[in-house]
């Protein structure tokens, strides 16, 4: 129950929440919005600085390392761990040394624009970091104008719409020589978690957080219900790393994949115990992405290959998929992605050898 007049409430999942008041909705309504903390008496500090940087908002504006943490405060409960220790890194480690002490009114086109063609020519950034952060950006000027009722200008058109590139896949001959390791390998775990990818598209994540009761036997079926990542998470301040284990990407992310007979053989001779990882860790029951790759790139050593990142084994699938005419809806829900516009943009590359087909087919 609230304390009279002060709108804290503890939670069932022993949270404090503090409802502040936030304007009012088109028909009349006051509107609130919640900041939470571990005891009454932090909520109520919270509530009282949130109210304290409002006000400093109207009267003197705020500096925007003051409304990246109100942003990030408000926002938090609504992520996923991985997604807030992601935004945090972007903003500590490139945001707030460039634009952090720029008052929050001051923060116009001009002042954006620079520090993008910093982030560009100096730093060498790649578009689509620079786009990551200056979203989180406009994030935060929206959120402030919106919530706080801040009288901001939020500027238009500085983010560039996304080119994607066409990445330059392994070639047919590396592909085969790897897939031949890996079938004569496949008694090794880690060889037979990089094949089956290469037969399903799974993302590293994905891979690495499978386990054997996620196979259905009776229909040859693999369950994408989880994924696996490293994230940076803060506790009392200071920042850990740690692995996590949630929920995937999105929610089309969470798919049924049908696998091939080419690979199901193989996953039944090799079959461990169902509460085991399909790839384990030589100290822990998991093998988490990075230690993946380094065994991915040492395969690739041995095999003679010269070396590309995991995620290609992804782009070489759809590919190759749309090669042999699958559709593209179908593929999409494959590799689960949230549109199949996602699926055509990045991820179907023409071949050297398509390209070349095409080309000895055409006449006037």
């Amino acid at each position: 129950m609230a304390r009279r007049g002060e709108n804290i409430y503890k939670r069932k999942d022993g949270r404090w929440e503090g409802r502040i008041p936030n304007g009012y909705s088109k028909n009349g309504h006051k509107k609130y919005r919640s900041v939470y903390a571990g005891t009454y008496a932090d909520v109520k500090a919270k509530m009282k600085e949130a109210e304290q940087f409002r006000e400093a908002g109207k009267e003197h504006g705020m500096r925007m390392e003051d409304a990246f943490r109100i942003w990030l405060e408000d926002k938090r409960y609504s992520w996923k761990p991985s997604t807030y220790a992601c935004y945090l890194r972007l903003i500590e480690h490139q945001l707030l040394p460039e634009i952090g002490k720029c008052n929050i009114y001051d923060c116009n086109s001009t002042v954006i624009n620079r520090f993008i063609e910093r982030k560009r020519t100096q730093e060498q950034c790649s578009e689509s970091y620079i786009r990551d952060m200056t979203s989180l950006l406009l994030q935060t000027l929206r959120h402030m104008k919106q919530n706080y009722h801040m009288d901001l200008k939020i500027p238009a058109g500085i983010l560039r719409r996304e080119i994607q590139t066409e990445k330059k896949l392994p070639g047919r001959d590396a592909m085969v020589k790897l897939e031949q390791y890996l079938m004569e390998h496949a008694g090794d775990n880690t060889c037979l978690g990089i094949l089956l990818c290469c037969y399903t598209g799974l993302r590293i994540g994905e891979l690495c957080a499978l386990q054997w009761k996620d196979v259905d036997w009776e229909n040859g079926i693999l369950h994408i219900r989880k994924t696996m990542q490293r994230v940076t998470d803060y506790e009392n301040g200071f920042p850990v790393s740690k692995v996590m284990i949630t929920t995937p990407k999105t929610k089309r992310s969470i798919r049924d994949i049908p696998i091939s007979p080419v690979v199901f053989p193989l996953l039944r001779q090799y079959r461990k115990a169902e509460e085991q990882y399909i790839i384990p860790g030589s100290r822990t029951h998991y093998a988490e992405p990075r230690t993946v790759q380094y065994r991915f790139r040492s395969i690739l050593r041995q095999c003679g290959i010269e070396p590309f990142n995991f995620h290609m084994l992804r782009h070489v699938f759809a590919t190759q998929c749309i090669m042999l005419g699958f559709d593209v809806n179908s593929l999409s829900e494959l590799l689960g992605h949230s549109s199949v516009q996602v699926t055509m943009n990045r991820y179907v590359h023409s071949s050297d050898e398509r390209k070349r087909s095409l080309m000895e087919q055409f006449q006037l």
